[in-house]
């Protein structure tokens, strides 16, 4: 990754000094939709920009590019979503606009300024922004490669480790390098119209992921406040994150603390508020992480106060338990800040 980086930021440093200066004289073909007669279609992707201002047309220009791009990278990645999960699946669609931009950004680095076009009369600047496909494209494929040798790597400490959560940590690193993996093949797909082969496919890591975590027993505990509401909450949790809930002895152990204080009524407002805490144990019951978070509720009647701070903290318990308990497993759970 660190490699794609490296080449397209330098593709991007160079696309400042690129373009031709202001010619004047008749306008060129593109800037009414033609093709650039130095910038054929066939070799470049290509958008222009209209301003006042020079660089404005410029920032224009390559605006238009990213959103060409990104439209065409969206209709591809929307096909073969379909494709891979059905259409009454929709849980990836959720990210999508956000994958797209995050990959549109690191793909449109190597984009330059192939001519600029000042009207006679107005002063108005029009770009011409251009990106080489196979340049872009030979930089996307050093991601891909990269993404599958991280993948491999993965493999193999899930195959090596010794505990569950940490071959499930490994192989969901995995499987998150295999999915931007598939964002990079959408964008080299749109560029040359074709990919490299796939070498880990994505439903079959899915579905050793799930294997390998419903394998895996987690006894269920709560203290403090609501304690019972609380234990129910969690374990409704933790099985909807595909995990099995079995209170054998060599288990880990899931156990939450939820603890409110009642400050009373300010102004008018019935105050709440409060901590959250999730701890992971082992079968011999030490600590293996855990997580904390604040929790506060208000209203104008105590009740209603109460139950939206129980909200809140069941809020938190559903929110990507399956990663937190792998984040908790390799020492990386925190306590998030307090308000």
């Amino acid at each position: 990754m660190k490699a794609l980086l490296v080449v397209l930021m330098a593709l991007f440093l160079l696309a400042g000094c690129a373009g031709s200066a202001p010619p004047s004289g008749d306008q060129p073909s593109w800037v009414v939709g033609g093709e650039p007669a130095s910038y054929p279609r066939e070799s470049y992707l290509s958008a222009v920009g209209t301003a006042d201002h020079r660089e404005l047309a410029h920032d224009r220009a390559r605006a238009e590019l990213a959103r060409a791009f990104e439209v065409h990278v969206t209709a591809a990645t929307q096909q073969d979503d379909r494709l891979a999960f059905g259409d009454g699946e929709t849980r990836h669609r959720a990210t999508l606009g956000q994958q797209v931009a995050t990959r549109t950004a690191v793909t449109l680095r190597g984009v330059e300024i192939g001519e600029t076009w000042r009207e006679p009369q107005s002063g108005r600047y029009h770009v011409l922004a251009v990106m080489d496909r196979q340049q872009a494209a030979s930089a996307l494929r050093e991601g891909i490669a990269g993404l599958d040798a991280a993948t491999s790597r993965y493999l193999r400490q899930a195959d090596a480790a010794a505990d569950p959560l940490h071959a499930l940590a490994a192989l969901a690193r995995g499987l998150e390098a295999q999915r931007q993996r598939a964002e990079y093949q959408q964008a080299l797909r749109v560029l040359t119209g074709a990919g490299m082969t796939v070498r880990y496919e994505l439903a079959v890591l899915r579905a050793r992921l799930a294997a390998e975590a419903g394998s895996i027993p987690f006894g269920i505990g709560a203290r403090g406040d609501h304690a019972e509401r609380v234990a129910s909450k969690l374990q409704a949790s933790v099985a909807a994150a595909g995990f099995r809930v079995d209170e054998r002895e060599d288990a880990y152990r899931l156990e939450a603390v939820l603890e409110l204080e009642d400050l009373g009524q300010r102004d008018g407002w019935y105050w709440q508020r409060g901590g959250l805490t999730l701890r992971l144990l082992d079968d011999a019951g030490e600590v293996r992480g855990e997580q904390r978070w604040p929790v506060r509720g208000a209203a104008t009647d105590y009740t209603t106060a109460e139950r939206r701070a129980l909200e809140k903290a069941f809020e938190r318990l559903g929110e990507d338990l399956f990663g937190l308990i792998i984040a908790l497993a390799v020492g990386q759970g925190e306590s998030a800040p307090r308000g």
